[in-house]
């Protein structure tokens, strides 16, 4: 397991990150005011990610899966696939299936 206080400075990267990128593109922004918006300083970033490029893949990855994982619920929900066909997308997109589902009847 991740340590707690890992995930929540890269969660705090990723959303400073997606912050600036709402009135400005990657390219000029910079690793400082990447941390500066992540309330940490430019030492710690590099600790967690080796340019602002792998910040933005990682932001970018997060935010697929978490789409996805959010359509898989709903088809399920909507009893549009069957198990065998959610757990194969699942494991190809390394879903976690069991956790997606939680709380949705099947």
């Amino acid at each position: 397991m991740t340590d707690p206080r890992v995930l929540r400075t890269r969660r705090a990267l990723r959303e400073g990150l997606r912050s600036l990128m709402q009135t400005r593109s990657i390219e000029v922004i910079t690793v400082t005011e990447i941390a500066s918006a992540a309330s940490i300083n430019r030492a710690t970033f590099y600790q967690h990610f080796a340019d602002k490029q792998a910040l933005l893949s990682a932001t970018s990855a997060q935010d697929l899966s978490a789409q996805l994982g959010d359509r898989i619920v709903s088809l399920c929900e909507e009893r549009a696939w069957d198990l065998a066909t959610l757990g194969a997308l699942t494991r190809v997109f390394g879903l976690p299936l069991a956790e997606l589902l939680k709380g949705v009847e099947l």
